[in-house]
């Protein structure tokens, strides 16, 4: 392994009554981009199934923890220790985000949980929020906070379905510019793409 490698951590919940659920969206981002990078076949080690990937002279890692998403952070942990990454220039972790709204992306290079309970606990286990982390909007219902839990665990709806594949497409796009340079250059193309139009505007 060399110094600089990198890792990719898309958040979800194992299990197929999960898959298409707004919690997931990390994995299915992950999973989009290890198809578009030819990824053959994935590793189960860690707490997380993990793919290496070979991008021109360079090597990084995709994963997905099987934890369940409050437990994410036992899983980000073994990864980070085996493959020796840096989190705060070699860790991107790719999660869900209620208070974005569908379509939007928000790159940050470091900062609190903002109350997502995968977040909080890879904080909590790493012991440092200096770390990439790569947030995708999934709105919330009428943009209340009462019935968040159920509306995440549900699948998206069919309106947001039909742009599911673009989003996916342009997140997992990001993913790769991370890897080729870095947060900074991500941050000022993807944090404003607008993707869903929303009410007035």
């Amino acid at each position: 392994m060399t110094e600089d490698l990198k890792l990719i951590v898309g958040l979800g919940n194992p299990g197929r009554e999960y898959e298409a659920t707004r919690h997931n969206i990390g994995f299915r981002v992950v999973d989009r981009l290890a198809a578009d990078e030819g990824a053959a076949g994935q590793k189960k080690s860690c707490s997380s199934r993990w793919a290496e990937i070979r991008r021109g002279g360079r090597f990084f890692v995709v994963a997905k923890p099987l934890t369940f998403m409050n437990r994410s952070g036992e899983a980000v942990s073994a990864l980070v220790k085996k493959f020796h990454i840096r989190p705060a220039g070699g860790l991107l972790v790719i999660l869900d985000d209620a208070d974005l709204p569908f379509g939007r992306f928000r790159i940050r290079q470091k900062g609190s949980s903002g109350g997502h309970k995968g977040l909080e606990s890879i904080i909590c286990e790493l012991g440092t929020a200096d770390f990439n982390r790569f947030r995708i909007g999934v709105g919330r219902p009428g943009g209340r906070e009462e019935g968040l839990r159920d509306y995440v665990l549900d699948p998206f709806s069919e309106e947001e379905q039909a742009v599911l594949p673009e989003l996916l497409k342009t997140a997992a796009a990001a993913g790769l510019q991370w890897i080729d340079e870095g947060a900074q250059a991500v941050m000022n193309k993807f944090n404003q793409i607008k993707l869903y139009p929303q009410p007035g505007g």
